[in-house]
């Protein structure tokens, strides 16, 4: 009888045995991924996801993948993460605005030893035709005298007690730029000025917001005001630019400099990879950046450091009624 039921409990316990092992199997043993010769992390922010799409940028970077070089897009919804896990080696690449690059990494990280700043931009990230198009600009929603007629007069000191939106606080045109076009333009600090400050996900929420008078005032790009204005179901919105600027220089890919003689190798093959896919089907184009960008940066650091933005008011937005 004991035989029995030592051989029952044996039995049993090889079942257990053999259940557990297939169990583990894939975490004991993983399945060996396809190995790269160089492999490179790179930071998306948000803003970029929301206006190509995650699997588009992923099908992006795979196509890398010929020239033996994996590059790894991260995706990170917080700004501040973002920053975070490049300056602290977790990325290799960051895809980020310029003003955010001189204001988070460069005035902030400057090396102690030769006051000079460890990091270099490699690509900018060409917006083609609409480069020239590339603003800041204030928003509020059109508005009607007694009479029913627009008023044209509509200008930021107008805003007083009114509900402000920016959008995430990284965001060039979405925030750095117009916060220091209100605080240039205003008597007061913006918490004093309006009743209430807040900050929407999207450029495109926030213009819901604005429309379904959820809020007041907004702050976006230009260029998403002009996509978002092109839908059928928008042509009748009108809007008011209470304010915009100059055109801004555009996003760009940086690194950290670096004296390795490997790093840098790959950080060559990277850029040539990067503009080997230039064309007019594919997702990004990019340019490295020469003289005329180089000048519009330190043109921006100084509006930056200044805070001598040029602004130009009285213009009021509606679609086209002959555009398509």
């Amino acid at each position: 009888m004991n035989k029995k039921k030592f051989i029952i409990c044996f039995v049993i316990l090889l079942i257990l045995v053999e259940g557990l092992t297939l169990l583990l199997y894939p975490i004991i043993f993983p399945e060996k991924e396809q190995e790269y010769s160089q492999t490179l992390r790179i930071g998306i922010p948000q803003s970029i996801v929301q206006q190509y799409g995650k699997n588009k940028i992923i099908e992006y970077f795979k196509s890398f993948e010929k020239f033996d070089l994996y590059i790894q897009p991260c995706f990170i919804l917080k700004h501040t993460v973002l920053l975070n896990a490049f300056l602290n080696d977790s990325l290799d690449y960051i895809y980020i605005n310029p003003a955010a690059y001189y204001l988070n990494i460069l005035k902030k990280n400057k090396n102690a030893s030769t006051q000079k700043d460890d990091f270099e931009i490699v690509l900018v990230h060409s917006l083609k035709e609409d480069r020239n198009h590339y603003r800041p600009i204030i928003l509020s929603r059109t508005e009607k005298d007694e009479n029913g007629k627009i008023k044209i007069e509509h200008l930021i000191p107008d805003t007083k007690g009114k509900r402000l939106t920016f959008t995430e606080q990284g965001s060039m045109t979405g925030y750095i730029m117009p916060k220091l076009i209100l605080e240039n333009e205003l008597p007061e600090t913006l918490e004093k000025w309006f009743a209430k400050i807040e900050f929407s996900l999207t450029m495109e929420q926030a213009l819901l917001n604005l429309i379904e008078k959820r809020t007041d005032v907004i702050a976006l790009d230009s260029l998403i005001l002009k996509k978002f204005l092109q839908q059928k179901k928008y042509q009748d919105i009108k809007v008011t630019m209470l304010s915009f600027t100059e055109t801004l220089p555009e996003n760009i890919i940086c690194t950290k400099k670096s004296s390795n003689e490997k790093k840098n190798d790959l950080k060559k093959l990277f850029i040539r990879a990067i503009l080997s896919q230039n064309s007019k089907k594919s997702l990004f184009s990019f340019y490295t950046p020469g003289f005329d960008y180089l000048r519009n940066i330190d043109k921006l650091k100084e509006k930056l450091d200044k805070k001598g933005i040029r602004t130009f008011k009285e213009a009021t937005i509606k679609k086209d009624e002959n555009e398509n």
